[in-house]
């Protein structure tokens, strides 16, 4: 009722002879005037975001910059051998399900890989274990449990 009263006060119909209610009104509308500019910041933020969003969005391929400068264009998938060992594909889902819980670990999608917790289940190159070894890393974080046997789905399939 009271947003129907100052759309009409906006519209310049005439409420009554209230001057009581009349006050009361054009004070909402210039409290709401007052407001308007607020709004506007928000909704300028708000769609400088979506362009910003929108502009990261592309269907390019993750290449470095300079292969990118130089215009460089791959047509084809990058072929590896790699896979997850076998006894890890054939986990069942609730068992990677419970992995997940354990390291709490949130995935969001279709067709997961399973998370492997140990970086040589990995099969990491035999340098890339030692460095890590050197480091003093000798388990990867929840993030790589997931992450990296995702990277690797993504760089055999192209997705």
């Amino acid at each position: 009722m009271l947003d129907q009263r100052v759309e009409q006060i906006k519209h310049g119909v005439d409420i009554g002879t209230s001057c009581r209610h009349g006050l009361f009104y054009a004070l909402i509308i210039t409290f709401n005037n007052l407001l308007a500019p607020l709004k506007s910041d928000t909704e300028k933020i708000v769609e400088e975001e979506k362009e910003i969003l929108e502009s990261v969005k592309q269907d390019i391929p993750l290449q470095p910059v300079k292969e990118r400068a130089q215009g460089v264009v791959y047509t084809e998938k990058m072929r590896t051998s790699w896979s997850a060992p076998k006894y890890i594909l054939e986990r069942s889902e609730q068992y990677n399900e419970k992995i997940r819980r354990d390291y709490r670990i949130s995935i969001d999608g279709d067709d997961v890989p399973a998370p492997i917790k140990a970086f040589t289940e990995m099969k990491f190159p035999h340098a890339i274990l030692t460095a890590l070894k050197k480091k003093g890393i000798k388990k990867p974080s929840p993030i790589q449990i997931q992450g990296i046997p995702t990277m690797y789905v993504v760089i055999c399939t192209g997705l």
